[in-house]
């Protein structure tokens, strides 16, 4: 799967007015990438705010590289983006408290899969 990350400032922003563009190959299935990357974002959100959007985007990419040599022991394909590009199959919009998921078909129409609400308030994991 082919995926871009963007991080905005509101949940209402147009797709191009992203603040941070991370482009990411990964074999996980959509849902899988954004329950791994949720408990992240609800930590960052508790104790930075996900209003940082400069800082975010940076730990994001941190954690992505982490979690990729965590699971794997090899660095997977993580990249700063300048554009939103044509040739993704999903495409996870960031903004404070929320993250949306876009699934992008081959006439380039976006459809919304998923969403999560990302609160603001420290999350304890158990591991299962």
């Amino acid at each position: 799967m082919t995926c871009q990350i963007g991080i905005y400032d509101h949940h209402y922003d147009a797709i191009d007015q992203w603040n941070a563009l991370v482009h990411l190959r990964d074999s996980r299935p959509p849902r899988n990438l954004l329950r791994e990357i949720a408990p992240f974002l609800r930590e960052f959100h508790a104790q930075q705010d996900m209003r940082d959007t400069d800082s975010l985007g940076a730990w994001l990419i941190w954690y992505l590289i982490d979690s990729s040599l965590t699971s794997t022991n090899e660095l997977g394909h993580i990249a700063v983006s300048r554009e939103v590009r044509g040739d993704i199959d999903y495409f996870y919009k960031i903004s404070p408290g929320l993250v949306e998921v876009f699934r992008i078909d081959e006439l380039l129409e976006w459809q919304r899969i998923a969403a999560a609400e990302i609160s603001r308030e420290s999350v304890e994991l158990g591991i299962f």
